[in-house]
C-alpha cells in the first residue's frame, strides 16, 4: 500500500524543492515514509499514525535532516544492538525567525508565570537548593520552539518557561562568576532554536553528548522523553538532583484549561 504526496519544502541549503513523500507499508510490519526515494521515516506498523505524519510533513514550510543516535527503547532489544547507532532523520518546521520565535516565546513566558504550577516548582526548587549544590542542569527533550505543530511550539514554550524558572532557583543568589551552567539535548534543534536557547543562557548539545555532560553535581531535568534516557543517565555517575519532568507532570488540570 502506498500513498503519494507531493510538496514544495525548503530545505537546509535555502532551495525550495517539490518532493515527493510515498507512504509505504512494507511486509516487515513496518510502515515508512519515503523521500524522493530515500526512507526517511521507518516506524512499526501504524498506519494512521505514519498516515498524519506524512500530510503533516507535506504541509511543512522548512524540511530539515537531523543527526540522532539511536538507543534501546525496550527490554526485548539488547543493549548491545542498536545502541549508538547514527541515523539520519528529518523534521518538519514552520517557516520562522529569531524576533518570531522571541515574540512567541513570550506569550508562553507570561502564561507560565501566571500558573500555579509556576509556584509549586518554585517551592520544590527551593527545598531541593537548600540541601543540594547544583553546578549544572543537563536537560533531555525540551523541544523545539521552531516544530510544525502549534501544541509542539507550546509545549516547548512552556517546559523553556519552566527551565529558566528552575535556573534562576539555583543561582539567583549567587554571585555572577558562579552562575550554574545549563545544558539541553533535543536532536530536533534547529539553528533558530539555538540562537534563541544560547540568548537565554541555555547551551544546546548534540546527541549523545548531554549523557557525558551529567556527574554528581548536575541536576537531571527529563521533559518527557521516553524512560530509557533516563535509564542510561541512571548508569553513570548518580547527578545530584534527577527530576522527570513534562507539561503534563508541573501543570495542573486547572492550569491546562487556561
Amino acid at each position: 500500500m502506498e500513498q503519494n504526496i507531493s510538496a514544495a519544502a525548503d530545505h537546509s541549503d535555502g532551495k525550495q524543492n517539490s518532493d515527493k513523500y510515498i507512504l509505504h507499508v512494507g511486509e516487515d510490519g513496518f510502515c515508512d515514509i519515503t523521500m524522493n526515494g530515500t526512507t526517511v521515516y521507518k516506524h512499526p506498523l501504524e498506519i494512521d499514525y505514519i498516515r498524519g505524519l506524512s500530510e503533516l510533513w507535506a504541509k511543512a514550510e522548512i524540511i530539515r535532516p537531523y543527526i540522532d543516535v539511536a538507543h534501546p527503547n525496550g527490554p526485548e532489544q539488547e543493549r548491545g544492538e542498536i545502541d549508538g547507532k547514527i541515523m539520519i532523520t528529518y523534521a518538519a518546521y514552520v517557516a520562522r525567525d529569531r524576533a518570531q520565535m522571541e515574540s512567541e516565546f513570550e506569550n508562553y513566558r507570561k502564561e507560565w508565570e501566571r500558573s500555579e504550577a509556576m509556584l509549586a516548582l518554585k517551592d520544590v526548587m527551593a527545598l531541593i537548593t537548600k540541601q543540594i549544590y547544583i553546578d549544572d542542569v543537563v536537560n533531555f527533550g525540551l523541544g523545539s520552539l521552531h516544530t510544525m505543530t502549534e501544541e509542539g511550539r507550546k509545549d516547548s514554550g512552556l517546559q523553556t518557561a519552566a527551565l529558566l524558572t528552575i535556573m534562576d532557583c539555583i543561582y539567583g543568589g549567587r554571585d555572577v562568576e558562579d552562575h550554574a551552567r545549563c545544558f539541553s539535548q533535543d536532536p530536533q534543534y534547529s539553528e533558530v532554536d539555538k540562537e534563541f536557547l544560547t540568548s537565554r543562557g541555555i547551551e544546546p548539545v548534540d546527541d549523545p553528548e548531554g549523557f557525558s555532560l551529567v556527574d554528581d553535581s548536575s541536576m537531571f531535568c527529563n521533559w518527557g522523553t521516553p524512560a530509557f534516557i533516563s535509564r542510561i543517565v541512571s548508569e553513570g555517575p548518580w547527578p545530584a538532583a534527577m527530576v522527570n519532568v513534562g507539561i503534563e507532570h508541573v501543570m495542573t488540570p486547572d492550569d491546562e484549561e487556561s
